[in-house]
C-alpha cells in the first residue's frame, strides 16, 4: 500500500489530529492487530481528557447529560444492509422520505461529542459503503440528517492480502480520508501485556523466539489456509491462559494455546514454559541477588532465558525485594537487557522507580536510561 505506517501505539497521536480538525480517519492492517480495542481505549482517553462520561452506545447505559458525554458507536459495516444507513422510507403528502436511522450519531441521545466508528469498511457491500458515501463526504444523509459538529468518523478494515473478504471501495470514498497502516510492533504489545497483569513470559516468547523460515518474530504471522494463527489478539489470550492464577495440567494448556495459535507454534511455547522453569527462582534472586544463577553464555537459549528474567522480576518486585531485583538485573552483560527491565518496571510499577537502587542504576546509565 502507498501509505504511511504506523505502530498500534501511534494510533493515539494520529487520531488526536483527525478529531482536532474533523477529518475522517482510517486505519487499515492485518486481524487481530489491535485496531479496535486501541479505538475504544482513545475514545475513552477522549472523554476522560475533555472531563466528559464515556459512552459506548449499545454497551452502556445511556448517558444522563447527553452535553457532557462523549460517545463512541460501534458499526460492524459488514453486518449492514443499504437500510440501515439510508433509513426506511415512508410517505408524507406526495414524497418519499427515510427515517432517520436509531445507530447514526445524535447529540441529543448519545452524546455532544463521540465517534462513529465504521469497522470492517471494506467487507461491507458496495450498497452500504456508498450508501455511507454522503456522511463520509458531506456529513448529511439526505435531507433529514447531519451528523454533529462535536463527532469523528473513524474507518477500519483489513487488507485483501490478509486473505480478508473484502468489496470494491470507490476512489471517492478513499479520497476523503487520511489513511494509516497499522503494522505489529513486538515492543508495543510487550509494553501492553505487562501493563495489563502479564506475568513476563509470553512477552519474553515474543520478545526471543523467531519463526525458523522467515526469521520474523511470531507476533503475527499469517499462514495460507490456517483457521488458528498468531495475533496480538490471540497472544494477549494465550498470555491470560498462561498468567492465571489456576495453573492448567501441561496437556490441557498445549491444547488450549493450539486452539489459539496453531499445534506447531503452541509446542514451541510450552517447550519455552518448561525452560523458564529451569531458571533461577525468585528466592535465590531476592535473597542471593550476587550469586543467584546467570544463562550460560554462548546458549542458544540464552537471549529467551534473560527475558523470562526479566518478566520474573518485574512481576515479583515490591518495595523490600527491588534493590535485590536491581542488583541481579545489573549483572546481566547486555545493558539493554538491563534497560529493558527498567521500562518495563516503569510501565507496571512506577511507584518502584523513585527507589535508591532504581536511581542509582539511572544514573550509572544515563546513556541508555528511561
Amino acid at each position: 500500500m502507498n501509505i504511511s505506517e504506523i505502530t498500534p501505539n501511534e494510533i493515539f497521536s494520529r487520531l488526536d489530529l483527525a478529531y482536532s480538525k474533523l477529518w475522517p480517519i482510517w486505519f487499515h492492517g492485518a486481524s487481530g492487530v489491535g485496531k479496535s480495542a486501541i479505538i475504544l481505549a482513545w475514545a475513552k482517553h477522549q472523554a476522560a481528557k475533555q472531563d466528559l462520561d464515556f459512552y459506548h452506545v449499545g454497551k452502556d447505559q445511556a448517558p444522563a447529560n447527553p452535553e457532557k458525554t462523549f460517545a463512541l458507536i460501534d458499526l460492524r459495516v459488514s453486518t449492514l444492509d443499504a437500510l440501515d444507513i439510508k433509513g426506511a422510507p415512508k410517505i408524507e403528502g406526495e414524497n418519499t422520505v427515510f427515517k432517520i436511522p436509531s445507530m447514526l450519531p445524535d447529540a441529543k441521545r448519545h452524546g455532544k461529542f463521540g465517534a462513529i466508528f465504521l469497522d470492517e469498511l471494506p467487507q461491507g457491500s458496495p450498497s452500504v459503503t456508498n450508501g455511507l458515501s454522503q456522511i463520509i463526504h458531506d456529513r448529511i444523509l439526505g435531507d433529514h440528517y447531519k451528523l454533529p459538529d462535536g463527532w469523528l468518523i473513524i474507518a477500519a478494515g483489513n487488507r485483501k492480502q490478509d486473505q480478508a473478504s473484502t468489496n470494491k471501495v470507490g476512489a471517492h470514498i478513499y479520497n476523503r480520508f487520511m489513511h494509516f497502516e497499522v503494522r505489529p510492533d513486538v515492543k508495543a504489545w510487550a509494553e501492553f501485556a505487562i501493563a495489563n497483569g502479564s506475568d513476563g513470559r509470553i512477552p519474553a516468547f515474543i520478545r526471543s523466539i523467531r519463526d525458523d523460515a522467515t526469521g520474523l518474530p511470531y507476533l503475527h504471522l499469517y499462514v495460507k489456509n490456517a483457521i488458528a494463527f498468531p495475533s496480538p489478539r490471540v497472544w494477549s489470550k494465550v498470555d491470560e491462559l498462561v498468567s492465571a492464577s489456576i495453573p492448567l495440567q501441561t496437556d490441557m494448556l498445549l491444547s488450549c494455546i493450539s486452539s489459539l495459535v496453531g499445534e506447531a507454534l503452541a509446542n514451541k511455547v510450552i517447550g519455552f514454559l518448561e525452560l523458564a522453569n529451569q531458571l533461577a527462582t525468585w528466592n535465590e534472586i531476592s535473597k542471593t541477588p550476587a550469586t543467584a544463577r546467570l544463562p550460560e553464555q554462548g546458549s542458544k537459549d540464552a537471549a529467551s532465558i534473560y527475558y523470562v528474567l526479566i518478566g520474573m522480576c518485574v512481576n515479583r518486585a515490591d518495595e523490600k525485594t527491588i534493590s535485590s531485583a536491581v542488583e541481579f538485573i545489573s549483572r546481566f552483560p547486555d545493558r539493554e537487557l538491563q534497560s529493558t527491565f527498567m521500562l518495563d518496571l516503569q510501565i507496571k510499577k512506577p511507584e518502584l522507580m523513585v527507589n535508591s537502587s532504581v536511581s542509582k542504576w539511572r544514573s550509572e546509565n544515563s546513556d541508555i536510561a528511561v
